[in-house]
């Protein structure tokens, strides 16, 4: 995966719709990159890439044009790695080579195993895997959906300690909102949902209502002692 730190970003200056996002925005970014990579998660990068793109594209404001790019964007290398990736599993899959391993690793026919081309309708069949969204017993959808549980369970316990509860008392009330758990258990899913934190996996606008909703839920002050 490439790691370049050079400055990037489209015409313009500040944050938001076609505008550069800043340096702090970029490196959480490539630590959330850098995490999808690691978890091998297509999900996770795809989220982050629309994120970027939507803060960097500078629309056409033409009514029948909505939506439109008029500006060229600029995107980050590991951006550029990521949809080369993809690319040349969608490629591989039309050529109807059959494809084996990691997507996000190497490709590799095995003809002696799979006599024959791919045929178009079990292309699509292969497409997920192709991908790498599914796999036996896994399901990145469903993982990062695991990550953002914690991340939820981890900033609600937080929340709770800043307002005077104990470990225990946060503990059990994360037990009565969100279900009965070991509370071993539930502190090593609270490290867990700190460190994706901590790897700017969130807060995205879908996110920090989520949060907030819980914390009304539980009458939580989500600002207290900020």
């Amino acid at each position: 995966m490439a790691d370049d730190d050079e400055e990037l970003g489209v015409i313009g200056s500040g944050y938001g719709y076609g505008l550069t996002p800043n340096e702090e925005y970029r490196q959480k970014l490539r630590d959330t990159m850098r995490l999808a990579y690691e978890l091998d998660n297509p999900v996770l990068m795809w989220t982050k890439i629309q994120e970027y793109l939507k803060r960097s594209c500078i629309f056409d404001e033409d009514p029948e044009r909505e939506g439109t790019s008029v500006s060229d964007i600029f995107i980050m290398p590991e951006m550029a790695d990521f949809f080369l990736e993809t690319a040349d599993a969608i490629a591989y899959l039309a050529r109807g080579a059959r494809v084996t391993g990691e997507v996000m690793e190497k490709y590799e026919t095995d003809l002696d195993r799979n006599p024959g081309p791919v045929l178009p309708k079990e292309a699509i069949a292969l497409l997920p895997q192709a991908l790498n969204f599914t796999r036996r017993g896994y399901n990145a959808f469903a993982q990062l959906a695991s990550m953002r549980q914690k991340a939820y369970e981890a900033a609600l316990y937080d929340c709770l300690l800043t307002n005077g509860l104990s470990s225990r008392e946060a503990l059990d009330a994360l037990s009565r909102e969100l279900g009965e758990m070991d509370h071993s258990r539930r502190r090593r899913r609270i490290r867990e949902g700190r460190r994706f934190r901590n790897r700017g996996l969130f807060w995205e606008d879908y996110d920090q209502g989520r949060f907030l909703y819980l914390c009304r839920r539980m009458k939580i002050d989500p600002y207290k002692n900020l």
